[in-house]
């Protein structure tokens, strides 16, 4: 199945209710942490501590996800997976807890080939490159890193090796562009469309803590993620957006409180009855509305405050 047919199926699937039934789909996020700067991406602005998920505690989440009957993962949400030294770990508990379908995203910068090898002997059913970007100077600017020539590199590597191998796992890339990178990343994909499983492209969505000129669209409510799919970050928390670089919308704590328990949580059905009555005001989900510049406030003033790294004077 291509990954636009399982975002359009989930979406399609999504049950808008104050307490939706437990998704199917989680993302679990190995480290906040990223080793590139995108220009449209909040997580170099936000500030926030830069921490890895502790192993254990991935797999009681894991445990807990599969008894729910989640039946696919996502190994990353704000920062680069491959940051995290044990992923291959990761991704051998997620299979053998029963989740069917586990994949990852990656900005190709990061991690060696070893790194690549392991997390797919350990049963990674897909892996996707983030690739802003068609040439080096364009790479650059958006990526923030001069790291176009290893991206590629790295690409073509994973190719043949699943050519070589014969390992049953899908390659995708995605390219989120801007006007002036468009036509580099439109011949790119045309490049290597034939050789992966699935080459899309998109434009620009508003993203809390970046201002930009650049969207190509925009977001309404209901937010369909609020429904169904669960988000875990690196440091414990369930969170209600993939987009919240500052845990402004984290609405537990997992390491205290069990994961169905907090997708059924008073504090999780007031946002999501926020959504279904078309009116975010006052939580930051009004800037993926409105395009920025929203005032808002955490849900849990607690878990953002903690997650802000705090410089030594």
């Amino acid at each position: 199945m291509s990954i636009t047919k399982r975002i359009r199926d989930n979406q399609r699937n999504t049950v808008l209710s104050p307490v939706p039934p437990f998704p199917k789909s989680m993302m679990l996020e190995p480290s906040n942490a990223c080793n590139h700067a995108c220009r449209f991406c909040g997580n170099n602005r936000s500030g926030i501590k830069r921490v890895n998920i502790p192993v254990d505690f991935a797999r009681d989440i894991l445990a807990q996800a599969a008894a729910l009957g989640v039946e696919e993962v996502g190994l990353y949400l704000r920062g680069e997976p491959f940051l995290h030294p044990r992923l291959n770990e990761i991704v051998s508990y997620a299979k053998a807890s029963g989740i069917g379908y586990v994949y990852l995203s990656s900005n190709g910068g990061c991690g060696t080939t070893e790194a690549y090898e392991a997390v797919l002997e350990a049963g990674l059913d897909s892996f996707k490159f983030s690739i802003n970007a068609g040439n080096r100077q364009d790479f650059k600017a958006i990526h923030g890193k001069d790291d176009f020539e290893k991206v590629v590199e790295r690409l073509r590597w994973l190719i043949a090796y699943r050519e070589a191998t014969g390992l049953d796992f899908k390659i995708y890339v995605s390219s989120t562009f801007i006007d002036a990178t468009r036509g580099a990343i439109l011949a790119m994909r045309d490049e290597f469309a034939p050789l992966v499983d699935e080459y899309y492209v998109h434009g620009t969505c508003p993203v809390p803590g970046v201002k930009s000129t650049d969207l190509d669209h925009g977001f309404s409510l209901p937010c369909p993620m609020v429904f169904n799919r669960v988000h875990v970050t690196a440091e414990g928390y369930l969170n209600a957006c993939c987009f919240d670089f500052e845990n402004a919308l984290a609405v537990a704590d997992l390491t205290r409180v069990p994961l169905n328990d907090a997708w059924a949580s008073p504090l999780f059905e007031d946002l999501r009855r926020k959504h279904l009555m078309r009116n975010a005001k006052g939580v930051l989900c009004g800037n993926c509305v409105a395009g920025g510049g929203v005032e808002y406030e955490p849900l849990v003033m607690e878990f953002m405050s903690r997650s802000k790294r705090h410089e030594n004077p």
